[in-house]
C-alpha cells in the first residue's frame, strides 16, 4: 500500500465542503488498541482543496491522510510527519505507522 487513498469526487455544486470526515476503526475494541497505519502528505490544489474538492484552507500546517487497508482514514495536520504522527495520536494513542 504505497500511494494515499483516493478521495472521493465531492458534490460541489452548491460550493466545496470544509475538509472531510475521520473514519475511524469500526470495531468495538478500546481506543488504545494497536492500529497500523500509512502516512502520507496530502497533494493540494491552489493550496486550499484536496484532490476531490473539499476545502481545507491554506498554509502551513500542512495536512496529512492516515490509512489502513481496512478503511481507516484520519486526516489531520503537522507541521512534518513527525507532528502529523503525534497529532493522530491524540486521536488513536496506539497507532503505530509503516513509514
Amino acid at each position: 500500500m504505497k500511494s494515499a487513498p483516493k478521495l472521493e469526487k465531492l458534490d460541489c455544486s452548491r460550493g466545496s465542503p470544509f475538509g472531510r470526515p475521520n473514519i475511524l476503526p469500526t470495531h468495538p475494541n478500546d481506543p488504545n488498541d494497536p492500529i497500523k497505519l500509512q502516512l502520507r502528505k496530502m497533494k493540494m490544489v491552489d493550496g486550499d482543496y484536496d484532490s476531490g474538492s473539499a476545502y481545507w484552507g491554506g498554509g502551513n500546517p500542512c495536512m496529512y491522510v492516515a490509512y489502513n487497508e481496512a478503511g481507516v482514514q484520519i486526516f489531520i495536520r503537522g507541521h512534518d510527519r513527525e507532528d502529523a504522527k503525534e497529532n493522530v495520536r491524540d486521536i488513536l494513542p496506539q497507532a503505530k505507522f509503516y513509514n
